[in-house]
């Protein structure tokens, strides 16, 4: 509930709590809230001091057989911060636990797979000059993850890499692509939608925050596809950290119009829509 409010005094009550969470779930969980809350200096170091108290064999019941780790290096993206980028390659570059450091330690890694969704978040937080950094360890996880899930993961480090090599730290040719229609096929094609929303953020925040957040709202209601529209209104949230009630009102419009088209692949998106709507208004109360 404190996340899908996401107000800052319960970014302040966990941070309290969350050092003292003795059950991988309550740390897990935790620190997943903590994404969705207005930023502050102290999120990132309380975050990744979680997930260094996390091993390998770490479970959440509420994660199913998604490795807690794996749970928040997919999180991490939503800091829209690139200097994570470095933390995510080094522990994508570890080895396997299962092959070394044993059960329960901190030394081992992810297995194949998890590092094609630690390079997910990876993708999402590069910057144009560092796609050969990521290209680099993507070489090496090729080697040793499954072919068919690895050629996805591809396919989303080319759409990132097209939208980067295009506009590089223009905020405004980003949010231009997030317009641009997705096509049916492949499909990763709307990574590169879901891209231009991430950078969309990294460039067009900080004092330009108000006048970019207005320009996506905007777009909000002629991207239909499910992936990009998601990533659409997470960056609108990450940009009004005080709240903004003309965009929930926009948002809530847009569910509205998506019920009544009963097209199931908008009212598909209209829970993260509502949900974001909730947290801009509530915000400022």
């Amino acid at each position: 509930m404190l996340a899908q409010i996401g107000r800052p005094a319960g970014r302040d009550a966990i941070l309290q709590i969350l050092p003292g969470a003795d059950t991988d779930t309550e740390r897990t969980e935790l620190a997943q809230a903590l994404v969705q809350m207005p930023n502050d200096p102290r999120v990132e170091p309380a975050f990744l001091a979680a997930y260094d108290k996390l091993t390998w064999d770490s479970s959440d019941k509420l994660l199913g057989s998604l490795s807690p780790r794996a749970a928040l290096a997919q999180q991490s993206a939503n800091f829209y911060d690139p200097a994570l980028l470095d933390w995510l390659l080094k522990e994508i570059d570890k080895g396997d636990s299962k092959k070394k450091g044993g059960a329960g330690t901190k030394s081992g890694g992810p297995d194949p797979t998890t590092k094609l969704v630690q390079l997910e978040a990876a993708f999402k937080i590069m910057t144009e000059d560092r796609k050969q950094a990521v290209a680099d360890v993507m070489v090496k996880v090729k080697k040793e993850a499954p072919a068919d899930y690895f050629a996805m993961t591809q396919g989303m480090f080319d759409a990132a890499s097209s939208v980067l090599t295009k506009c590089k730290t223009s905020a405004s040719c980003y949010a231009s692509a997030i317009s641009e229609p997705v096509p049916p096929t492949p499909a990763t094609a709307n990574f590169r939608a879901i891209k231009a929303s991430w950078m969309s953020v990294i460039y067009g925040g900080g004092a330009n925050a108000n006048a970019t957040r207005a320009d996506l709202v905007k777009r909000v209601g002629g991207v239909t596809n499910a992936g990009a529209r998601i990533a659409l209104c997470e960056a609108i949230d990450e940009l009004a950290p005080q709240g903004d009630d003309a965009a929930a009102a926009a948002l809530d419009a847009i569910v509205a119009s998506d019920a009544k088209s009963g097209d199931k692949s908008l009212i598909a998106t209209d829970n993260t829509v509502a949900q974001v709507a909730l947290r801009l208004r509530w915000r400022n109360k």
